[in-house]
C-alpha cells in the first residue's frame, strides 16, 4: 500500500524575505542603536574636550608659577612696585600694597611689568617688547607686597572649570642701600691653620689664620696675617637658607647632582650631596652635613651676590681636576684642595678647622662684590 504525502499549501512557505512590518522594525531598532551610539560619542567627546580644558588650565598655572618665581627671586628686595592695576601704572598713580600690576627691578635697574589685562596676563620684558603669557583664561590676578616676597593670588576659568592658586615667592637679591653689609677683607680664612705649602698656584687677596700660615710655593698678591689676636669667624644661619630652599622646592635630605646635568637656584641638604662629573650650578648649595665632590669640570656659581656659592658643614674636600667656583665658600670641619686647576672667585672659609691645599695651579681671587652683601651669613 502506498502512503499518502501531504503537502503544505504555498501560502505557508517562506520564500519572499522579511514583510514590511518586519523590515519596518528592524530599521527602527537600527536607528535607536545608531542614536544611542552617536549620543555616546558626542557625550565622549564632551567630556574629552572639558577634561582637556581642566589639563590645559593646570599646565598654564604651573607656567604661571613658575615665570613669577623666576621673576620675582632674581630682582632686588625693595625696588618692587604694586599698582591697583594696568591703568594706574600708566597714569603714574602712587603705588599701594595690592593690585593686579607688579613692576620689578634687577640689580642693573632693568624693570619688568606684569599686569592683568582683561583676561590676559601680560609681560612687558627688559627690552620693551611684551610677551602674552596667559590668553583669555585670567579671571582674576592680585599682587601683595609684603616687603620681602610677593604674594600672588590667581582665579584661571575657561569653560566650566576654574582653579585657585596662592604663590609666595622670595626675593634673592637685595640692593645696596637695604641690604646688610659686611667689611669681610679676606680671601682666604681659617679658624685654625692655613697650609698650603704641598701646592702651587696664585692667590689674590688677604689671607689669615688664627694659628699660622703656610702658604709654600704659592704666589702671593696681597698680606699674610696670623693670630694672635684671633678673629671670629662667621656664622651660618642654617634656617634661613633652609627655608629658602623650601619656597623653592628644593630642600632635601641627600641629593646627587648627577654627571651632565645643569641646575639652578637655592639647594640645601639636611645630611650630604654629591656632585659628579660636568656639572653647573647655578645658584646656592648649603649642605648640612658632607659635600662629596666626585668628578673633574664643575662650575658652581652664585647668581646672586647676596648668598654664597657654596656651604658644607661637616667636609668639603675637592679632589678633582678643573673646578669652578664664583661666590663665597665655606665648610665647618674638614676643608681639602687636592685637584688641580681650581679657580676660586669670592672667598674661602674654614670656621672650625685648618684649609689643606695639595693641588696645583690653585687659582684664588678675593671678590668683595660676592661677599660684602651676603645674606644669611653672620660676620659679627
Amino acid at each position: 500500500m502506498k502512503s499518502k504525502q501531504h503537502k503544505l499549501p504555498a501560502r505557508h512557505l517562506r520564500t519572499d524575505g522579511f514583510t514590511l512590518v518586519e523590515t519596518a522594525i528592524s530599521l527602527v531598532a537600527s536607528a535607536i542603536v545608531l542614536i544611542g551610539i552617536a549620543v555616546l560619542l558626542s557625550i565622549s567627546q564632551k567630556q574629552l574636550t572639558s577634561a582637556r580644558a581642566e589639563v590645559r588650565l593646570q599646565q598654564d598655572m604651573s607656567l604661571l608659577g613658575q615665570t613669577l618665581a623666576n621673576r620675582v627671586r632674581g630682582s632686588v628686595q625693595s625696588k618692587q612696585k604694586v599698582y591697583a592695576d594696568y591703568a594706574s601704572y600708566r597714569k603714574d598713580e602712587a603705588s599701594r600694597p595690592t593690585g593686579s600690576c607688579l613692576k620689578l627691578y634687577d640689580l642693573n635697574n632693568s624693570s619688568v611689568l606684569i599686569y592683568q589685562d582683561s583676561s590676559d596676563l601680560k609681560i612687558v620684558n627688559k627690552d620693551a617688547s611684551t610677551t602674552n603669557l596667559l590668553q583669555g583664561i585670567v579671571s582674576t590676578l592680585t599682587f601683595v607686597d609684603s616687603a620681602k616676597s610677593i604674594h600672588t593670588n590667581v582665579t584661571l576659568a575657561k569653560e566650566q572649570w576654574s582653579i585657585t592658586a596662592a604663590f609666595t615667592d622670595a626675593f634673592r637679591n637685595f640692593s645696596p642701600t637695604t641690604a646688610k653689609t659686611n667689611n669681610w677683607p679676606y680671601a682666604i680664612f681659617s679658624n685654625d691653620k692655613i697650609d698650603f705649602s704641598s701646592g702651587t698656584g696664585t692667590i689674590t687677596g688677604k689671607v689669615h689664620g688664627n694659628s699660622k700660615v703656610k702658604l709654600g710655593s704659592h704666589v702671593l698678591d696681597g698680606a699674610i696675617t696670623a693670630g694672635p689676636p684671633d678673629i671670629t669667624p662667621p656664622a651660618i644661619d642654617w634656617k634661613f637658607f633652609s627655608d629658602l630652599a623650601k619656597q623653592e622646592g628644593q630642600r632635601v635630605r641627600t641629593k646627587t647632582f648627577k654627571a651632565g646635568k645643569s641646575y639652578s637656584g637655592v639647594w640645601y641638604c639636611s645630611k650630604r650631596a654629591t656632585i659628579e662629573s660636568n656639572v653647573t650650578i647655578n645658584g646656592t648649595l648649603i649642605v648640612r652635613g658632607a659635600c662629596k665632590i666626585r668628578g673633574d669640570r664643575i662650575v658652581i656659581k652664585a647668581t646672586s651676590p647676596s648668598y654664597p656659592a657654596l656651604v658644607a658643614r661637616k667636609e668639603l674636600k675637592i679632589s678633582y681636576n678643573d673646578i669652578q667656583i664664583t661666590g663665597f665658600v665655606s665648610c665647618t670641619e674638614e676643608l681639602e684642595l687636592e685637584g688641580d686647576n681650581l679657580t676660586l672667585t669670592g672667598a674661602m672659609i674654614s670656621t672650625a678647622e685648618d684649609i689643606e691645599s695639595e693641588g696645583t695651579n690653585t687659582s684664588i681671587t678675593f671678590d668683595s662684590a660676592y661677599i660684602h652683601y651676603l645674606q644669611g651669613v653672620d660676620f659679627n
